[in-house]
C-alpha cells in the first residue's frame, strides 16, 4: 500500500556506492530497512550502485531485492566513488522523484540509525523526535544547548531552522574517529579537511565523508559537468552547493572503521583533490560570486 499515494509521501532515497562489498553491504540493507521502518510520512528507497564488482556484491543486492519492494540496483563498469555518486543521485532525482537524497558508505562505517537524524536536521517540515541521538547517553552527541557549538552552528534548544545540506561530521562536538587510527591517518583527515575548509568553504568542518543529506532543491542547481573523482567529489559538491546558495549543517557522528574488506584510497586521490581546491579558489578570486559568503543556520 505504501506506494499507492506516493504524493503523501516525502521521497528519500539513499544512494549507496559500492565496489566489493559483498560481506558488508547485505548487513547495511538490513539494519538500513529496520531503521526506517514504519517511519510515517516517508518513503524510503535504497539504491545501490554497484561497479561489476567481482565479489558478487551485486548478487547479494539481487537477494534483498527480492525480499524487500525498496531496494534497487544500478550496475555498470568501474568509474569511481565521484562518477557512481552521480549516477545515483541522478537516478534519484529523474526516475525514483527524491525529495531528499541521502548518501553514506557501504562499508558500515556510518552507522543506519544516524539516517534519520540527518534528515530531521533538514528541517522545516521534517522536524520531529528523530532528531535525538539514538546515542544521546553519550556528552554531546544529538544534544541542543543554548550558544553556538564549536562548528558555528546554531545549538538553540528551540525549532530546528531549515537548511539544505547536511553533513554527519565527525569534527564538530559529540562525533568522532576511530580510537585506533594511527597518526598517519589522523593527520591526513585533518590536513584534508582544513586545506578543503581554507581553499573551499570554510565553516564546514568537515567535508570528506560521504554520510549526507540533501534537499532536491539544491541538488538540481548543481552542475555535475567535469566533477572530480574519488573522494575530491565529495569536496566539490560541498563547494557546488555553496555556489548555489545552500545552507549547511552538520550532525555529529561517530565514524567507524571497517571490518570486512579494504579502504580504498589511492595516493592520486589526495592529489585529485588538492588540484581540485586550487583551480576552485583560483576561480572564486578571478570570479567572485554572490554567494561567496556561505550562509549556515
Amino acid at each position: 500500500m505504501r506506494r499507492l499515494s506516493l504524493s503523501l509521501f516525502i521521497m528519500i532515497t539513499i544512494v549507496i556506492p559500492t565496489y566489493n562489498e559483498r560481506e558488508n553491504i547485505g548487513p547495511l540493507i538490513e539494519a538500513l530497512q529496520e531503521e526506517i521502518r514504519e517511519t510515517p510520512g516517508k518513503d524510503f528507497t535504497i539504491l545501490i550502485i554497484d561497479s561489476n564488482s567481482p565479489d558478487g556484491t551485486g548478487d547479494v543486492v539481487r537477494e534483498k531485492m527480492e525480499k524487500y519492494d525498496n531496494v534497487r540496483l544500478l550496475s555498470g563498469p568501474k568509474a569511481g566513488l565521484g562518477a557512481d555518486t552521480t549516477k545515483g543521485i541522478r537516478y534519484a532525482l529523474e526516475k525514483l522523484k527524491a525529495d531528499i537524497v541521502v548518501t553514506m558508505d557501504a562499508d558500515l562505517s556510518h552507522d543506519p540509525k544516524d539516517v534519520k537524524r540527518l534528515i530531521s536536521r533538514l528541517g522545516g517540515n521534517l522536524k520531529s523526535d528523530e532528531e535525538k541521538s539514538p546515542n544521546s547517553s553519550k556528552p554531546g552527541l544529538g544534544e541542543h544547548n543554548p550558544g553556538l557549538s564549536p562548528s558555528g552552528f546554531s545549538d538553540s534548544a528551540g525549532p530546528v531552522q531549515k537548511v539544505d545540506y547536511v553533513i554527519g561530521s565527525r569534527y564538530v562536538r559529540g562525533g568522532s574517529i576511530p580510537e585506533n587510527w594511527g597518526l598517519h591517518r589522523k593527520f591526513l583527515s585533518f590536513f584534508g579537511n582544513i586545506t578543503a575548509r581554507v581553499l573551499g568553504v570554510w565553516q564546514v568542518r568537515d567535508q570528506t565523508p560521504a554520510f549526507r543529506a540533501i534537499r532536491r532543491e539544491v541538488l538540481e542547481k548543481i552542475s555535475f559537468e567535469n566533477m572530480p573523482g574519488g573522494y575530491a567529489f565529495q569536496i566539490a559538491l560541498i563547494c557546488r552547493a555553496n555556489d548555489a546558495g545552500a545552507k549547511f549543517a552538520e550532525v555529529p557522528i561517530h565514524f567507524t572503521d571497517r571490518e570486512h574488506g579494504q579502504s580504498k584510497m589511492p595516493m592520486s586521490t589526495i592529489l585529485d583533490t588538492m588540484r581540485f581546491l586550487v583551480k576552485y579558489r583560483v576561480r572564486k578570486i578571478l570570479r567572485p560570486t554572490l554567494s561567496e559568503s556561505v550562509r549556515v543556520q
